[in-house]
């Protein structure tokens, strides 16, 4: 049998890290756990809402941390609830970033120059084209879909960490300030 060069090791160990993660997201969204863990915290305003930012962040449980947020905040003062959560968002935001710009894109990227999308490597080499991700993948931070999709964006296209954090932090607040003041 071939031994798996460093390279691939290094891809096939990402979808497994990434497989792992999409099967505990939907197994906490299913099951309830998220809400039982966050009604028992409930007494814990700033931390409840802290970790229901956190989840704030994925596809898969963005739903049951919207009802959470929503919940906490309708007894509670919205802004130190938006402020909590927009850290926890940003505490998970961080991870995804990390991850996706230490090991993930390298992957991507070769996977590109050895696919019939070569010709977009050499998109992806110009500055302006990388800073055009790093503003779609902001606009995706703003907008109601997860933030899942604007990390990767953002990841890829080598976004400053600073201008990362600052993107982060500021539009997960505005955007959870919205969802609590439009279903509050």
């Amino acid at each position: 049998m071939k031994k798996l060069s460093r390279k691939h090791h290094h891809a096939v160990r990402d979808v497994f890290i990434i497989l792992f993660s999409i099967i505990i997201a939907i197994i906490l969204a299913r099951t309830g756990i998220l809400i039982k863990f966050l009604n028992y915290t409930g007494t814990h305003i700033i931390l409840s809402s802290f970790i229901a930012g956190m989840f704030w962040t994925s596809v898969f449980t963005v739903a049951p941390a919207s009802v959470a947020l929503l919940e906490i905040a309708r007894a509670n003062s919205i802004i130190p609830v938006a402020a909590a959560a927009a850290l926890g968002a940003f505490l998970a935001d961080i991870a995804i970033f990390r991850f996706i710009k230490d090991d993930l894109e390298q992957d991507i990227i070769d996977f590109i120059k050895h696919s019939p999308l070569k010709r977009l490597h050499v998109l992806w080499k110009l500055k302006s084209f990388r800073w055009l991700f790093s503003i779609l993948g902001a606009l995706i931070f703003a907008s109601p879909l997860p933030d899942d999709i604007g990390i990767m964006i953002m990841g890829l296209s080598e976004a400053n960490t600073h201008f990362f954090i600052l993107t982060s932090v500021f539009l997960n607040f505005i955007g959870i300030l919205t969802l609590i003041l439009v279903f509050k």
